[in-house]
């Protein structure tokens, strides 16, 4: 009997901690498979006072969740109403695959301009708004940008 106490616990914790992480597993899966098809995303960007009046520059982003799914706006300069200019918020909307919470930001700067964001705030259908400071002079010709997702994501094969 005194054997046999230690054992089953020692099955009882193991049983539950395999169902947890089955529960786990099929709601992640669950999860990703709702998120097929393409979302609205709304996009605002504050132009810091340090920036130059108006850029010239052409600007890309691309954003997304801790699972993959991913989103790129090839030209965020050419969304109607996003005309970059420096103290100024703009406002853009955009569509894409759907998101889990977006954790990620990547901005592309091409141009001799030096346009500066102050930050970025990017929310969608499933994800609330999360804001990105970046408060910095964007290189030219590279992905710069924030990864607060828990697992690696980065800007997948998109070309600026």
């Amino acid at each position: 009997m005194k054997v046999l106490i230690p054992f089953l616990t020692l099955l009882f914790v193991v049983v539950v901690g395999f169902s947890r992480a089955e529960d786990t597993l099929i709601s992640s899966q669950t999860h990703q498979k709702d998120l097929i098809g393409n979302c609205s995303y709304l996009i605002n960007i504050y132009t810091s006072c340090y920036s130059p009046r108006r850029t010239r520059d052409h600007i890309s982003l691309a954003f997304g969740d801790k699972y993959g799914h991913q989103v790129y706006v090839p030209r965020m300069d050419e969304l109607p109403s996003a005309k970059l200019d420096r103290c100024i918020t703009k406002a853009a909307r955009c569509t894409g695959p759907c998101t889990s919470q977006i954790c990620y930001m990547y901005i592309y700067r091409n141009g001799d301009d030096g346009w500066k964001p102050h930050d970025i705030t990017v929310s969608g259908n499933f994800s609330k708004p999360f804001v990105f400071y970046f408060n910095t002079l964007i290189p030219n010709h590279a992905w710069f940008g924030f990864n607060f997702c828990k697992t690696s994501s980065l800007p997948s094969s998109a070309t600026a």
